[in-house]
């Protein structure tokens, strides 16, 4: 199985929680033969320093192409609202 991943470092611990999850799921991809294509968006606090804006539309984008959408800490509730407008399935801790 080949399936592409939006990462969302978010802001605060985010970074640090994306980073260990992405070990765990190289982990699972090695053990079961799966692999994982990652691609960084920039958003919350960083794409608001960045761009002007918690989510622009070309880091969006992104995660519309992908599989899956990894979410680390993030304190912009504009984000998390932007984020589920446009996704299936959302889950939160």
């Amino acid at each position: 199985m080949e399936k592409n991943i939006a990462l969302i470092p978010g802001d605060g611990i985010g970074p640090d929680v994306v980073a260990e999850a992405v070990n765990v799921l190289n982990a699972v991809a090695s053990k079961f033969g799966h692999k994982f294509n990652y691609e960084t968006v920039t958003a919350g606090g960083c794409a608001i320093d960045k761009f002007g804006k918690p989510l622009p539309q070309e880091e969006l984008d992104k995660c519309l192409k992908s599989d899956a959408v990894l979410l680390g800490h993030d304190l912009s509730a504009r984000l998390n609202f932007v984020l589920k407008k446009h996704c299936l399935v959302f889950a939160e801790e």
